[in-house]
């Protein structure tokens, strides 16, 4: 791949998604069906959506790290003589 078509792949947020989660499960503690729910049911609402937003960033940590090393690859690929 040459550096400047890495140029040209746009930037993504890798965390966006677990973002998202997290801002969808604050929403929907604050509603009013959660705010009246029994303590037991809250526990396993927030157990569960809380093992999603782990494993969302798990995966998403390691793909950032993938991205900056490719990033850094080209970076140094870009210095070399010959290089356009």
């Amino acid at each position: 791949m040459s550096p400047s078509y890495a140029r040209s792949i746009p930037a993504t947020d890798t965390f966006s998604t677990p973002r998202q989660t997290l801002e969808s499960l604050i929403t929907q503690l604050q509603s009013k069906v959660m705010m009246s729910a029994p303590h037991g049911e809250l526990e396993s609402f927030v157990r569960e959506q809380g093992r999603e937003l782990e494993r969302q960033l798990l995966q998403a940590h390691p793909t950032l790290s993938a991205e900056r090393r490719c990033e850094k690859f080209h970076e140094s690929e870009a210095g070399q003589p010959g290089a356009r």
